[in-house]
């Protein structure tokens, strides 16, 4: 999704999605740091070109950036802003080259993004978690750093800035994006599960039966039941990203009632793909259980996916205040 003048695909989010997705099916780890770190790539557009260049010119260009556990405020001073803080969670960081750290700006209302190299940070090894373990999410600080103002942008979180307006995919907020990316993580991990199950019911006889376990009518309900769910939750996240990629085409922007569905959707196919893994786990016995077998990884990266902010049952309680004519907390819109 860079920009094309920086010799980048400045990619559809629904081209996004596939890719990830495609990833993901392979391995949930990989997909999701793409997920991340391409988005992260979508800074381009709200940088001077000669900046941009200078952060995402090179081949193995990658940003990383993560959330702060405590609100962190940078201080503008002459020519940029002072920031001393913490953020964890930060997928990609140990193959990226430039970090950012979310920043609200001390004594306004305004929140920026500050980009700055990563040898200016201090990472911390501090992934030690149940799945998605490849993708090193590890957390980094910074003191007394100074950051140019050229070198941070308006927050991706809140609502783009006219210096975005001219690609499409930067007339979509970060969470916009990311919402989306992680339900093309989750089904993809689930679609590679989904496959597993499949090879093995049509060689594996389990001890004690008569007969495989394809001929099994629990084992073919449940396959069938999983892939449904699995097509249904996918066709409707990506019938709702070209609605707002369309939208924001005529308008310059997503409307308020597409980025709810967007929402909606995204967590429907998240929690969606989080159930159809743990049904398919299920059919595979005590095959599971080794770690030679890719049973037990896509479980494991499934549940922690689904501990993932963007998959809180709770973001339903977001739309349905915003169907009910309700003031609703954006954050997460």
């Amino acid at each position: 999704m860079l920009p094309r003048w920086l010799n980048g695909g400045e990619a559809t989010p629904t081209r996004y999605l596939e890719i990830v997705e495609t990833v993901a099916r392979e391995d949930a780890s990989a997909g999701w740091v793409l997920s991340q770190t391409i988005v992260a790539g979508v800074a381009a557009f709200y940088l001077r070109p000669e900046i941009a260049r200078t952060i995402f010119g090179p081949p193995d260009a990658v940003v990383a950036w993560g959330s702060a556990p405590n609100p962190v405020a940078a201080t503008a001073v002459a020519g940029g802003y002072r920031v001393t803080g913490a953020w964890t969670f930060s997928s990609g960081c140990r193959h990226a080259t430039w970090l950012g750290a979310h920043c609200a700006i001390a004594g306004t209302a305004e929140e920026r993004t500050l980009l700055f190299p990563k040898d200016s940070a201090r990472l911390t090894d501090m992934w030690h978690v149940l799945g998605l373990r490849a993708t090193a999410s590890d957390s980094y600080a910074v003191e007394d750093l100074f950051v140019p103002a050229d070198y941070t942008i308006t927050s991706m979180y809140r609502w783009p800035g006219k210096e975005a307006a001219a690609a499409l995919t930067a007339r979509f907020t970060a969470t916009g994006l990311y919402a989306p990316g992680t339900a093309a993580v989750a089904l993809g991990n689930a679609r590679g599960l989904l496959g597993a199950v499949v090879d093995l019911a049509r060689k594996k006889t389990p001890r004690t039966a008569a007969v495989p376990l394809r001929e099994s009518e629990v084992v073919q309900t449940t396959i069938a039941e999983a892939d449904t769910r699995l097509a249904a939750a996918r066709t409707h996240l990506y019938d709702t990203i070209r609605l707002c990629e369309a939208a924001a085409g005529r308008e310059g922007a997503v409307p308020l009632d597409l980025r709810m569905r967007s929402r909606a959707a995204s967590t429907f196919a998240i929690l969606a793909a989080g159930d159809a893994v743990a049904a398919l786990y299920r059919l595979a016995g005590s095959t599971a259980i080794f770690e030679a077998e890719p049973f037990e990884r896509r479980l494991r990266d499934a549940y922690t996916l689904s501990q993932q902010i963007q998959s809180r049952a709770n973001h339903y309680a977001t739309v349905g205040r915003h169907l009910l004519g309700l003031d609703v907390d954006m954050r997460w819109i």
